[in-house]
């Protein structure tokens, strides 16, 4: 299983990790969050600040063994501004 986080830009801040067997997926779950529509009382970061947020791609989980497997290099899939759906 492999894991992902979305990486604020500006606030230099990872949020939590998610899991995704492929990166496909993993972007698609990305794509969702960049396109759900926000209130006024809770706005979508993601869809107000696309610039700020990118899809990170942090290692692989053995979901037999716990074992973590950290790449070699961390692999920025995309801004949120690439996601989002153009009107």
């Amino acid at each position: 299983m492999n894991l992902y986080c979305i990486y604020d830009r500006k606030g230099e801040l990872a949020n939590p990790p998610f899991t995704a067997p492929n990166h496909a997926l993993a972007i698609r779950q990305f794509a969702v969050a960049c396109n759900q529509s926000g209130s006024t009382e809770r706005p979508n970061l993601f869809s107000t600040y696309p610039e700020d947020f990118c899809l990170m791609f942090i290692g692989e989980l053995d979901e037999k063994t716990m074992v973590f497997k950290a790449p070699d290099i961390i692999t920025n899939l995309g801004l949120a501004l690439d996601f989002i759906k153009k009107e």
